[in-house]
């Protein structure tokens, strides 16, 4: 075989040349020299020298090759855009070559710049094909001053490393896996990078003080990544971190009485059985408030109440049962002489001549509790919570109790915020039957009680709960009394306007509190105008508005008094008395007060009988073929006068507005009563509304 020499002519047919006899050779790797293919290199190091030994890589396209075994210097005679797998140990690389340096991975690499291969890293020494000069891989270990950690303190981090030159620059990493950037401080700290000198370099991290709510973080790891700027690949890790949740905030909130006092209860009625035969005893017994529970005998609030028999049959006896309601729970005693009971007898007496016992009974306040018409201020005291915080809050179960709001927001100063609720008098309670109960005492009034539940966050999608606390939200016993001026009124004239005054008593409403009134009665009772309330006077007085301008009405009470004054319009009907009454609902539409029947005299009827003449108009309904709804026209008109047998005559308008269909059923009632008494009758339509012109004619 003649020897060739490579040179700047003939370097693409030698590689060729190399490729095609690569199988007469027993290893890919040939040994060579830098002098004898130098000529095949476009560019190169220039400490090369043509001694310097290398082995020359015979590959075809895409093949893989093991270096594992060769020199430091290698040369891959690749023609521009040829692909070779380079294998180092367990690990093999993709190598490309460019026209101006080679592609390792995808990553381009340039004359001096170096990749890793395995535990070697090879520096690009020559194109023209890949002269590379590979040396032992450098090596990192990065080891912390501690693994465990308080917030607040400060980690060292030490990197050492071999073969690695100095001013490198690498960068580091915490892992957010269980931390955030938040964890580290100053803002950013998480990340950065260093120089390595002497094949060492140290850095700092500091954990935050981050005062977490309590229990949020709990205990978080994270380790520290050392990476290669160029492409992010991992060098070193560090062993787990573990960060204690030392600086965490405390949150607590409670919930004052609206009214401190132990007499801040109310009993409503005390009740007596002996004998089977139930009774009030005397009158109710009442305190200031509604915020008691049952305590423990010898311990909370002592209340006494003495029993007398008012001479109820069978007097006290062994079975005498006393039960107090409050706040919707019944506390009932049955032995009185146990002491471990809620209520205990001291002792019989002698009172007036009868048998009569004084009781005690031990009560306690409700730790949060709030009646309607109050306002409870909630403390949330906190521990380490910068000022300015925003804590929110909001109800999340009890949601049918009526609130001023059911959100909200406040502000931590000092390391302490409140807000206020309160509860309005939604006018709701419930009612219960002594004979329900087992006695014959009639109806007693339960006022119940709801409990709500109010969590804190400090964030506003309130995904983090801090605190809770549950309120008793006591309903407070109301009254109201309805009483008309007059129970009698006259229709409003065109020359007067009547009106029905209902002066409006109550207890247990707060002032300013709208009370929302209802006119209810008969069937016959008609409104004018559409959701208008008793103030709107638009419009004829009443000529077309039904009996009332409109149902609905309301009053402000104000020192547990209120006015309603419902207009009676002039509607133009001879319809009879009418009776109606006033209603007060709730909020649920449940009627909570009514007033007296008030008569409404029907006093504005327009027409009227003179010399068995009729002369009008009269007002008639527009029954749309309901017989349910009709006018009684042979009524209205007074026919009853007209002799048997007579002849009348009609006009019904068929302009459009009105056809005969508009009044067909009270039509047809007006014809069978005609009919049954003999007389005649001629109707006439037309589209005009010309009723004259029909009858200006013998009539036959």
């Amino acid at each position: 075989m003649t020897s060739v020499t490579p040179t700047a002519q003939n370097r693409e047919t030698f590689k060729n040349l190399l490729r095609e006899n690569k199988d007469l050779f027993s290893s890919p790797l040939l040994h060579s020299r830098f002098g004898e293919i130098s000529g095949m290199l476009n560019s190169y190091h220039n400490s090369l020298t043509a001694a310097d030994e290398l082995n020359v890589v015979l590959f075809d396209y895409n093949e893989t090759v093991d270096i594992s075994n060769a020199t430091d210097l290698i040369y891959i005679p690749a023609q521009e855009n040829d692909v070779v797998n380079l294998q180092n140990g367990s690990t093999t690389k993709e190598v490309k070559v460019l026209s101006n340096g080679i592609e390792v991975n995808s990553t381009s690499y340039g004359l001096g710049s170096a990749f890793v291969l395995g535990d070697r890293k090879f520096t690009v020494y020559g194109l023209g094909g890949a002269l590379l000069n590979g040396e032992n891989s450098p090596s990192y270990t990065l080891t912390p001053s501690t693994t465990a950690v308080n917030e607040g303190d400060t980690i060292t981090f030490t990197l050492t490393t071999t073969n690695v030159p100095d001013g490198t620059m690498v960068n580091y990493s915490a892992f957010l896996d269980e931390v955030d950037a938040a964890d580290f401080t100053p803002n950013g700290a998480e990340t950065g990078s260093f120089t390595v000198y002497n094949n060492t370099a140290t850095f700092n991290l500091t954990i935050s003080e981050d005062y977490s709510p309590q229990g949020h973080e709990g205990t978080e790891t994270f380790i520290v990544n050392i990476e290669d700027p160029s492409d992010n690949t991992v060098l070193a890790s560090s062993p787990s971190i573990t960060i204690t949740d030392s600086s965490f905030a405390t949150f607590s909130v409670s919930g004052a009485v609206a009214s401190a006092p132990i007499t801040s209860g109310i009993i409503t009625k005390l009740l007596h059985q002996a004998s089977g035969q139930g009774y009030f005893v005397g009158d109710q017994v009442t305190l200031e408030k509604s915020h008691l529970t049952p305590g423990t005998p010898g311990s909370g609030a002592l209340i006494e109440i003495t029993e007398v028999d008012n001479g109820a049959t069978g007097g006290i006896g062994a079975v005498t049962k006393f039960k107090i309601i409050n706040g919707g729970q019944d506390f009932v005693v049955g032995d009185t002489n146990n002491s471990n009971d809620y209520w205990k007898a001291v002792g019989p007496a002698t009172h007036s001549g009868e048998n009569s016992k004084t009781f005690r009974v031990w009560v306690t306040e409700v730790a949060s509790a709030i009646s309607e018409n109050d306002t409870v201020t909630y403390t949330v005291d906190t521990t380490n919570v910068p000022d300015g915080q925003i804590l929110y809050w909001k109800i999340v179960s009890g949601t049918g109790v009526n609130v001023s709001a059911s959100s909200g927001n406040f502000t931590i100063n000092n390391n302490q915020g409140t807000f206020d609720l309160t509860c309005p008098q939604d006018l709701t309670d419930s009612t219960t039957t002594a004979s329900q109960e087992g006695d014959n005492s009639g109806t007693e009034a339960v006022y119940g009680s709801n409990l709500i539940t109010i969590e804190l966050y400090p964030d506003m999608a309130n995904q983090i709960v801090v605190a809770s606390i549950s309120t008793t939200v006591f309903n407070t016993p109301f009254t109201i009394t309805l009483t008309p001026t007059a129970t009698s009124v006259n229709e409003s004239s065109a020359t007067q306007d009547s009106t029905v005054v209902l002066n409006v008593q109550t207890t247990g409403i707060p002032d300013g509190q709208v009370l929302s009134a209802r006119i209810a009665g008969g069937p016959e009772l008609t409104f004018g105008g559409t959701g208008a309330v008793w103030t709107d006077t638009s419009g004829p007085p009443g000529i077309d508005g039904g009996d009332f301008p409109s149902q609905n009405g309301s009053s402000t009470i104000n020192s547990d008094s209120g006015v309603l004054t419902v207009p009676i319009n002039r509607d133009g009907r001879t319809e009879g008395n009418e009776t109606f009454r006033i209603e007060i609902t709730n909020s649920a539409g449940n009627v909570v007060a009514t007033s007296p029947d008030i008569t409404i005299n029907d006093t504005s009827y327009v027409g009227m009988n003179k010399d068995n003449k009729t002369f009008g108009p009269i007002h008639v309904i527009r029954d749309g073929g309901d017989v349910n709804n009709t006018s009684d026209w042979y009524t209205l008109c007074g026919l009853d006068v007209v002799p048997d047998g007579a002849k009348i005559a009609i006009f019904i308008d068929g302009s459009g507005s009105m056809t005969m269909s508009t009044v067909q059923a009270s039509y047809d009632k007006l014809a069978d009563k005609l009919n049954e008494r003999g007389i005649s009758f001629i109707t006439v339509t037309n589209s005009n509304e010309d009723w004259i012109t029909p009858f200006d004619v013998e009539l036959t």
